[in-house]
């Protein structure tokens, strides 16, 4: 092939590693060992053969990075790599990665440095208004009923946009997108004196929690040859249905710090990206906590507690971990001793952060399974079910896995539903595993990182099975998001500061104003006063996780309020539709087993109506 560009071995003032397309041409940089050779290999994409080969000259260099200009390079016709030391390398700051069909060779490709953004901008959600789902792109609509036409991939999830908003979410967490080994090299084990026995296949990496290309989203999510434009469309759809789109990024100690923060700030800035959960071995979030360039970004972070409170941003850093998961599953199955933590765990709202609750993650049970299985059936993974969390603080209800009987399903039925009433009437932010809303089962298996089959992909089958759930989930979300008391920027102190009569929050057991956290009880009420966020109502939430039917006081309410039902999950149809009062002369209310039940206390319309006239 005939050479149709000209190397500028003057060039050095760009010292950052990657490539820049600059005017006039293109500029490499790269990390290369002291005395080391190195070389810019430029393959014709046409015929896969090596074009050119270009010595980086030593000139050219600051500390470890090496530059070089190459003009008037057609990057359309070109891919690269570097050859340092004699060993061809995949530049692990390519923008774009191709790969050959078997997947052993991997080049860098060039990306424009335009994208047109049109009129989409970032939704900038607080976090006491978010409504988040956690989903991996691939297993969201690999699934046969997914009902979309390009399956696995960013575009299959931006033809899911409707169903999203739909349901009433406004945050979607995605598990890693950028590039990264799937199937990696079989580990050779050696015995005592070192000599090799056998080589050992490792798992499949499905879910990504390893190093990999940082800056470059996943080809195997791409539809389309063009990974980077699909993605960036993927986002700009959200946008514009006011969604927004966070990035995990799992780094080891082998990211240097300064790398990690040039990651996120490329993704931030390129692909506009609203936050980041950071993940692995790194104190990054520590780091970013304050920093003006990623102000308007949302970190999340495992603890939050660590990171100096001068530094911190309600707007911008909050906390993720499986605290509330871990209670809230326990009084779930009607574990004793864990009411305090579920007083807790449901009002905690800290002033500095946000506060990230989930009770279903992607490394552990889905909701379905939660209350189908006692133990984890991690066979499929090949490890002899050796991986995986031992303690999943799960119940089956009596019967291991799927099953037939009425009182079982009903009784898990009514229990998903409970988890839902914690997780949707719970202070901070919850969210929800993709799924969930209706159904989703991996068959008892709650670690499928190495599997790309039914097991792992969402189940669209169950959507069309379970349509009662679907709606009970979204009508609950719709009232979270209606009630201000579901979702208050401030942290509630029981205390009656607008001098109105009422605490803005207090508990009940079988007294008003006063709640019995004995360890043997595993009933409570939690009633919240409008008054605080400028609402003339009352909810009164009411947990009753015993395996017998529990009293509970019924609060007395200022003159002409009655208490209305609204949510029963011990009823089929959960979200009650009319109006439903409770005579006034009552003063204690009698709650099912195993039930959540929601009252709404305000006035009644002289036509039988409630004042606010709200329905959800």
């Amino acid at each position: 092939m005939k050479k149709a560009f000209n190397i500028d071995e003057k060039t050095g003032e760009f010292y950052e590693p990657g490539v820049r397309m600059e005017e006039g041409g293109i500029c490499f940089t790269v990390t290369v060992p002291a005395g080391a050779a190195a070389s810019l290999c430029l393959y014709a994409k046409e015929s896969g053969e090596l074009a050119a080969e270009i010595p980086f000259s030593e000139k050219n260099t600051q500390g470890s990075l090496r530059t070089i200009k190459v003009r008037d390079l057609e990057e359309d016709a070109y891919r690269y790599q570097y050859k340092i030391q004699g060993k061809t390398v995949t530049d692990p700051h390519a923008r774009k990665i191709w790969k050959s069909e078997d997947g052993k060779v991997t080049m860098g490709e060039f990306v424009p440095e335009t994208f047109d953004w049109g009129k989409s901008r970032k939704p900038q959600i607080p976090y006491e208004e978010g409504i988040m789902y956690h989903l991996h792109v691939r297993n969201y609509t690999m699934h046969e009923k997914s009902g979309v036409a390009h399956r696995g991939t960013f575009l299959g999830l931006q033809e899911k946009i409707p169903y999203l908003k739909k349901l009433g979410v406004n945050q979607i967490i995605l598990m890693p997108v950028c590039e990264f080994e799937e199937q990696e090299t079989a580990t050779e084990k050696l015995d005592k004196k070192g000599t090799p026995l056998k080589k050992v296949p490792l798992q499949k990496n499905y879910w990504g929690y390893k190093t990999g290309f940082y800056y470059a989203p996943k080809k195997n999510y791409s539809a389309t040859e063009n990974p980077v434009l699909e993605c960036k469309n993927m986002v700009k759809a959200f946008h514009e249905h006011q969604m927004e789109v966070i990035l995990e990024f799992y780094f080891t100690r082998e990211t240097v710090l300064r790398e990690q923060i040039k990651i996120l700030q490329y993704w931030m800035e390129e692909y506009q990206i609203d936050g980041f959960r950071i993940m692995g071995d790194t104190d990054l979030a520590r780091h970013l906590a304050g920093d003006p360039l990623f102000s308007d970004c949302k970190i999340l972070s495992c603890y939050c507690g660590e990171i100096d409170e001068e530094m911190l941003q309600r707007s911008q850093m909050a906390e993720m971990n499986d605290g509330f998961m871990n209670d809230c599953r326990r009084i779930l199955k009607g574990d004793e001793g864990m009411l305090e933590a579920l007083a807790y765990r449901t009002r905690r709202n800290p002033s500095g952060y946000g506060v990230i609750n989930y009770i279903t993650s992607h490394d552990g049970f889905t909701l379905q399974d939660l209350v189908s299985y006692d133990q984890k059936h991690n066979e499929a993974n090949g490890e002899q079910n050796r991986d995986g969390c031992q303690c999943n603080y799960s119940w089956n209800c009596g019967v291991e896995g799927e099953s037939r009987k009425r009182d079982v399903t009903a009784l898990r039925t009514r229990l998903k539903k409970d988890a839902m009433m914690m997780l949707l009437c719970s202070q901070g932010t919850p969210m929800l595993l993709a799924g969930d809303e209706f159904g989703n089962s991996q068959n008892g298996n709650n670690n499928p990182y190495c599997l790309d089959n039914e097991v792992a992909w969402v189940d669209w089958g169950a959507y069309k099975k379970n349509q009662k759930f679907v709606s009970f989930v979204r009508a609950l979300i719709a009232l979270r998001k209606s009630e201000k008391l579901l979702h208050c920027k401030k942290e509630y102190c029981f205390v009656d500061r607008k001098a109105c009569g009422y605490p803005d929050l207090s508990y009940h057991s079988k007294k008003a104003w006063y709640g019995d956290f004995g360890y043997e009880k595993r009933q409570i009420g939690m009633l919240y006063c409008g008054s605080y966020v400028e609402e003339k109502r009352f909810l009164y939430v009411i947990y009753n996780f015993h395996p017998q039917p529990q009293e509970l006081a019924l609060p007395k309410l200022p003159e002409k309020m009655k208490w209305f039902w609204k949510i029963d999950t011990f009823q089929k149809d959960s979200v009650l539709t009319g109006v439903k009062a409770i005579e006034e002369k009552e003063k204690m209310i009698k709650i099912p087993e195993r039930t959540v039940v929601l009252l709404i206390g305000e006035q009644e319309c002289k036509d039988g109506d409630v004042e606010s006239g709200r329905t959800f």
